[in-house]
This record gives structure tokens, sequence and C-alpha cells, in this order.
């Protein structure tokens, strides 16, 4: 057991590398889930950003211009508008399932996360030990 705990702590083996980046994506899984149970939404842009959609999808109107939001007019080149009329569907189908594009932004986080660490892994494997991944 103290030599598994001392090439994990070395990195001497794939396996505790892959080992540590689990279980990095595994506490911020759970941080980010107690984030979203216990801390109240906080509009930021969502409302703007339905509202900008909305032109686009609903009213069907492809001139910039016209596509406004509270914030202002649309600023996102149109790769924003597809992936936010794919979350306003998944919200709902008008944007107002908040929880459901959370969720969505959760898992995105994650991948993100594990493409840092992997790319980080394998960028260090020779020279750093998983535990400075534990810093991130």
């Amino acid at each position: 057991m103290r030599k598994l705990i001392l090439d994990t702590i070395a990195g001497r083996r794939v396996s505790s590398i892959v080992a540590c980046i689990l279980v990095l994506l595994l506490l911020e899984y759970i941080t980010c889930r107690f984030i979203l149970a216990r801390v109240s939404y906080t509009e930021i842009d969502w409302k703007a950003y339905m509202q900008e959609v909305e032109g686009w999808l609903v009213d069907g109107d492809t001139n910039y211009y016209h596509l406004k939001g509270d914030t202002g007019p649309l600023v996102y080149p149109a790769a924003f508008l597809y992936l936010y009329a794919i979350l306003r569907w998944i919200a709902g189908g008008d944007g107002t399932d908040i929880p459901a594009a959370q969720q969505v932004f959760l898992w995105l986080y994650l991948v993100t996360v594990a493409i840092v660490l992997v790319c980080l892994a394998y960028a260090g494997r020779k020279k750093s030990v998983p535990l400075v991944y534990y810093a991130l």
C-alpha cells in the first residue's frame, strides 16, 4: 500500500496519473453540484442571449442590426446563435428552464477540465508529479 501511495505521488505509473485526473474530475463534479444546489441563480446575460437568439430563431431575422437583447446588440458570430439555439431548446424551448442549461454548462466545464488535465499530464509526464494537478 505504501508503494502504491508513493508511486501515485511521484507519478511513476500512468494509472496513478489517470487516478489523479479521475479524482479531480469527481471533486469538480461534486463541487459544481453543491454550488448549483446551494447558490441561487444570478442573472448575468442569459436573458439577453435568449432575446438575441429569439430574433433569429423565432422571427427569422438574420440581420445583426436587428438582433438585440437587454444588454445591446448581438456582437457574437453565427456559431453563438447556433449554440445558444440548442441551449434554448434544452432549456424548455424558450430558455426558461435555466437548471437544464446549467447542467449542460456543468458538463461542458468538466469536459474542458478533463482536456486540460490530459494535456498537462501528457506534456509533463516525465517532469511533473500528479499532485501538481490538484493546484489547478
